[in-house]
């Protein structure tokens, strides 16, 4: 049922520019890439800029239907045009706040945190990052009106929309 009623971005042919490129690579929207890209005003620009044509172009949405993430310490460096208060934290927990939002944008790759997952090792506990990232993010999408059965657009990054196949074609 998922399956119908999320719609991940993907480029098309009659595209202008690729809006994925920005964050293409398996890494891109972790901790450590935003930290690198913190450096070049260009791609923040960049990422500015797609998440704004993702949703006015693409999704034809007006701001009120879009909720967006990342990180708390890159929230006021990538902000995408016209959502200052469109923000929902990664962690935000169960609220129907946002229960009206067609458009999410996540701009975020989530890993277990080193020093967790190292205190579950010593204790024998395998920890999957893989169910763990997926988790966070159908956490977040399920603040939207996904939880009450009506579709939703979504523009993540490579890893966290690959995870959200695999997951709506059954693979994981």
């Amino acid at each position: 049922m998922l399956k119908e009623i999320i719609n991940i971005y993907y480029p098309r042919k009659t595209d202008r520019k690729d809006m994925n490129k920005i964050g293409n690579k398996i890494n891109s929207f972790s901790v450590t890439d935003l930290k690198r890209k913190d450096n070049s005003p260009s791609i923040k620009k960049v990422i500015r800029d797609c998440s704004y044509h993702f949703y006015r172009e693409k999704c034809r949405v007006q701001t009120e239907e879009v909720m967006w993430t990342t990180f708390k310490s890159f929230k006021d460096k990538i902000t995408p045009r016209g959502l200052k208060d469109r923000f929902v934290n990664l962690n935000t927990h169960v609220t129907n706040e946002y229960q009206h939002n067609s458009t999410c944008i996540y701009l975020a790759n989530v890993y277990v945190n080193p020093v967790t997952k190292h205190i579950f090792s010593e204790q024998g506990v395998k920890v999957n990052s893989e169910l763990y990232a997926l988790s966070e993010l159908l956490q977040w999408l399920f603040h939207s009106r996904v939880g009450a059965s009506q579709p939703i657009n979504v523009y993540p990054s490579i890893r966290m929309r690959t995870l959200l196949e695999r997951y709506l074609n059954n693979q994981i």
